[in-house]
């Protein structure tokens, strides 16, 4: 079973070619102050404390290396900054864009809140409420401003062309998780099971959701990659949006994405007529019927083409990537 324990570091630099690092299980220590990284010079010794500008009372830490202390000080004498931190990244979660724009920097550098008191209100509501993240959810997407529709209004457009006032919801796509699990599930290929080991969300044979998928520091995977997952060695408050050539090399020629159109084009095989199969693929895919433009379109590409490569084009269209 793997537990946290509790153990001081020691860094010796005596040798001029090897740092060794030895650890003490059971004992903590305060650290000095190495001025560049030297170990071979330590300056004035720093007690554990939380941070001043914070603290209420006194901000030293006495139990062990300090890491309860620390977690119980965020909830309490931090409680409004970590309730706003908290909020605007579930915010961003469900939004796309953040209250405030620099999620990871409240400070003077930081960016000011569109809606500051939106956030004041979300932020003490939320901690009157237990800190409970499954509140927090369901009040932002049982409001007003989540469930409106992204479709444009000129007359909205021209007086917040950016939507700063939330006037509707901003179109985006979907994450790699989101989107490589929805390609799993309607090619009947998901494995929908709890718990276990991460796998490589490269491997073909990997077909639980990505949530499992490995995130490694050496070698990351390729898919998640091409979708903007961010760097494994830093710390990122978001993902930059991009969209590349290679997003669309994956749709058209991936043998992920491959095996789910062929998954798809399997399910409506026992369809009488072309017609009927089409329709249980925007059923499967879509959710809907194809309107009658649609399932003309579709009747005349499968003159010269296959259910399954019509299926691919399916599973990537916009209403596939991007959410409603």
């Amino acid at each position: 079973m793997n537990v946290v324990y509790d153990a001081a570091q020691f860094v010796d630099g005596s040798d001029a070619n090897y740092t060794f690092i030895n650890y003490k299980p059971g004992e903590a220590r305060d650290h000095p102050v190495l001025a560049a990284g030297n170990v071979s010079a330590p300056g004035a010794v720093v007690p554990r404390r939380f941070l001043a500008v914070l603290a209420r009372e006194d901000h030293r830490f006495t139990r062990g290396s300090g890491r309860l202390d620390l977690a119980e000080r965020i909830f309490s004498d931090a409680a409004p900054l970590a309730s706003r931190v908290i909020v605007n990244r579930v915010w961003a979660w469900h939004f796309g864009k953040p209250l405030v724009a620099t999620p990871s920097d409240f400070g003077t550098q930081g960016e000011k809140p569109t809606h500051p008191e939106l956030l004041d209100d979300l932020a003490a509501r939320f901690v009157r409420n237990g800190w409970s993240l499954k509140w927090l959810h369901r009040e932002i997407m049982l409001s007003e401003a989540y469930r409106r529709s992204s479709r444009p209004r000129k007359d909205a457009l021209a007086a917040d062309a950016a939507n700063s006032l939330l006037w509707r919801m901003n179109p985006r796509r979907l994450d790699i998780e989101s989107y490589r699990d929805t390609l799993l599930r309607v090619s009947g290929r998901l494995n929908p099971e709890l718990y276990g080991p991460s796998e490589d969300a490269d491997s073909e044979t990997s077909v639980r959701r990505t949530v499992y998928a490995r995130a490694s520091r050496s070698r990351p995977a390729k898919l998640p990659q091409l979708y903007d997952f961010p760097d494994a060695t830093q710390t990122s408050p978001g993902r930059d949006l991009t969209t590349s050539a290679l997003q669309s090399l994956f749709v058209l020629n991936s043998s992920f994405m491959k095996l789910a159109a062929e998954g798809v084009a399997r399910q409506p095989a026992g369809a009488d007529g072309d017609a009927a199969r089409v329709r249980e693929l925007f059923r499967r895919i879509l959710a809907r019927d194809p309107t009658a433009k649609e399932l003309d379109s579709a009747l005349s590409y499968l003159a010269r083409g296959s259910l399954e490569s019509y299926a691919r084009i399916l599973l990537s269209c916009n209403e596939v990537i991007f959410w409603p």
